[in-house]
């Protein structure tokens, strides 16, 4: 169409019109209907040109506040995309796509087969414009998603029943086959490495977990670190290995895994500590390949050297041999770099109320009350786990089921009297006397009930003391001291109220002293729960112990310091060659305002009130140290529950994870 067939109405504000002319000349189309309604955004309709009846008027919306009428065959939109291209370019890109989304709504509304008597309607509704909005690379990553998250078998996209679901929800997608999914996860795998290897390169200080298991007649070692961020000083952890073990889990075959592990991630000179159980395997591979034997062998090392010193002159005459010879041959194993050694505390806490506990029974009465009670028990649990019968009777008479406990695990001891007891709270010891007596077992005497409510007030600190350990949370090492004292506090003021339970309490006060006894008194440890915001020096009253820390603390700001010092002489020094007299003559001038810097933090810090964790960053001496001592972890629950989601998704999903 030529240029004489645009009818263009330029329409200035300043004559008095504006906006209020548009509007009044778009009333004219208001009756009618648009004749390509996905242009609406752009070109308002107004109506049939009178005289010839094939052309129609638009009023161009880009235009405004100007009024601009177009007028366009009604076969055709071409005038009006003519419009766009001169007047509005960077608007010609929009208008092409929603013409081209017409064309396709078009085409697929005409492939359908028409159903009803009545035409198709024109536009098309919401949702229909949606269904192609899914790309078939969305839904590869949403299968591998899925099948990662939900440790799904790769034979799942195989499945009929799969495929007709994504088929389904997404038109025109096709389903990756198992090969494909495979490859492709490993792509992932060393995508996600090297991104943790890149993260690693900005961390200063890194803490890990690991443990050793066998599932399905197979040994398998799984690795997770641990960091702090230094902005929000929020824990991040990620999973780095849950690799086969070939042979015995012996000590030499878990320092070569695991240094091999830390090497791939470029970590084994940033970990601070490693957490582990208390297994026999892992206590020798730390104590000879570990960095406290190492620290401890250079010293034996520098007081041999002085003693060589002393006696040189008096030696004259000596042969010398080579003995490393002789000592790489009488050598069985390699030698290997492991970072320093952190024993679970839930682990040792776990061996605290199932070994060192028994020591109650010396107590003639707490023998008699505890056997007869957990046999009574026992019974009950097993029948109402092996008969649906006696099954449906615990759900009626007492409103909940039991719960059977596992020999390997204590929590799950104090779960099932833990249920007993709420049972015997909410329904009466009634209700657990009929069961039994429906069942057909030995009823519970009033002294064995007390029992049972006082092992269960007894055992309770233990029980939250691990939920708080192992908790991702508070997954802080300076948790750990505040913990162990309170529960020492509340063992000891339960141990006026009870009975029969009163040796139990004391077996357990006793083992926490045997088994934590130096970790209580360890400075590192003071520290730790000093620095941390939540804590401070409330924790305990001992100021034998505070005072540890707060020297361990005051003399690591001082090196701190020193080092800053000796790096700003050096840099005055530099400075000094440029002409600068006053820092040649008087270096230590400029350390003067911050010489007292880290104890003036410390003082402050004490002082403040704010117990967020992140309120550490107030003070940068102590957030640099307080990452030292709190990245490592008090408990190895994360890598437990790691490898447990490997093998046991849904009890993880659906189950608070126990040690």
């Amino acid at each position: 169409m030529a240029d004489s067939d645009l009818h263009i109405a330029d329409e200035v504000l300043n004559e008095g019109q504006g906006l209020e002319g548009v509007n009044t000349i778009g009333k004219k189309g208001e009756e009618e209907e648009h004749p390509w309604p996905y242009l609406k955004s752009m070109f308002r309709y107004n109506g049939r040109v009178e005289r010839e009846n094939k052309s129609i008027k638009f009023i161009c919306c880009l235009c405004s506040p100007l009024v601009r009428e177009i007028s366009a065959f009604i076969s055709s939109p071409s005038n009006l995309r003519k419009h766009v291209q001169r007047q509005h370019p960077h608007h010609l890109k929009r208008y092409t796509e929603l013409t081209s989304l017409k064309k396709r709504q078009k085409r697929a509304r005409e492939s359908e087969p028409c159903t009803s008597s009545n035409p198709p309607a024109k536009q098309l509704r919401i949702y229909e414009c949606k269904t192609n909005t899914v790309s078939q690379k969305k839904v590869d990553r949403f299968i591998l998603n899925f099948i990662t998250e939900g440790l799904q078998p790769f034979s799942i996209v195989g499945l009929s029943a799969f495929k007709e679901l994504v088929t389904s929800l997404s038109p025109g997608k096709t389903v990756m086959c198992r090969e494909t999914v495979k490859n492709r996860l490993k792509i992932c795998a060393t995508d996600m490495k090297h991104h943790l290897c890149e993260t690693f390169e900005s961390v200063m200080t890194v803490a890990t977990t690991t443990d050793c298991w066998s599932a399905r007649g197979k040994s398998y070692i799984g690795v997770t670190a641990h960091w702090i961020n230094a902005g929000d000083m929020k824990r991040i952890s990620a999973a780095l290995a849950c690799q086969r073990l070939k042979g015995s889990h012996t000590f030499d075959v878990l320092a070569s895994a695991l240094e091999n592990i830390h090497n791939d991630y470029g970590i084994g000179n940033k970990i601070c500590k490693t957490t582990t159980d208390n297994g026999s395997n892992f206590i020798k591979a730390f104590s000879l390949f570990g960095t406290d034997n190492v620290t401890n062998t250079n010293e034996m090392e520098v007081n041999n050297e002085d003693d060589e010193d002393e006696v040189s002159d008096e030696s004259d005459d000596v042969m010398y041999h080579n003995i490393t010879k002789h000592l790489d041959e009488d050598s069985e194993h390699e030698d290997y770099d492991l970072p320093s050694h952190q024993r679970c505390a839930c682990d040792t806490l776990q061996l605290i109320a199932t070994g060192d506990a028994d020591q109650a029974e010396e107590n003639a009465t707490y023998k008699k009350f505890s056997r007869s009670a957990f046999a009574k028990c026992q019974a009950l649990w097993n029948l109402s786990s092996r008969s649906v019968l006696a099954a449906e009777a615990v759900q009626s008479k007492c409103g909940i089921a039991l719960i059977k406990p596992n020999k390997t695990r204590w929590n799950s001891v104090y779960r099932a009297v833990e249920r007993l007891v709420r049972i015997i709270k909410e329904r009466g010891e009634e209700s657990l006397q009929s069961l039994c007596n429906e069942l057909k077992l030995p009823r519970f005497k009033a002294g064995e009930i007390r029992f049972l409510q006082e092992y269960y007030k007894s055992m309770q600190p233990f029980a939250q003391a691990l939920d708080i350990l192992q908790a991702e949370d508070k997954a802080y090492m300076g948790y750990l001291l505040p913990v162990l004292y309170m529960l020492q506090d509340k063992l000891k003021k339960k141990r006026d109220e009870m009975d029969t339970c009163a040796p139990l309490i004391d077996a357990l006060q006793a083992g926490i002293t045997r088994r934590f006894s130096a970790v209580m008194q360890e400075p590192e440890m003071v520290a730790a729960a000093i620095l941390h915001p939540k804590f401070r020096k409330t924790w305990t009253n001992d100021t034998t112990v505070l005072e540890k820390g707060m020297v361990y603390i005051k003399r690591k700001l001082t090196k701190i310091q020193s080092t800053e010092r000796t790096t700003s002489v050096e840099s005055a020094g530099i400075a000094s060659d440029v002409g600068d007299d006053d820092a040649f003559f008087f270096p230590q001038k400029r350390q003067s305002s911050s010489g007292r810097s880290g104890l003036l933090q410390l003082e402050e810090y004490l002082s403040s009130q704010s117990t967020e964790t992140s309120s550490i960053t107030t003070w940068p001496l102590l957030k640099d140290l307080f990452i030292k001592t709190n990245t490592a972890l008090p408990a190895s629950a994360a890598c437990v529950q790691c490898s447990r989601s490997y093998f046991y998704p849904i009890e993880v999903t659906y189950r608070r994870p126990e040690l």
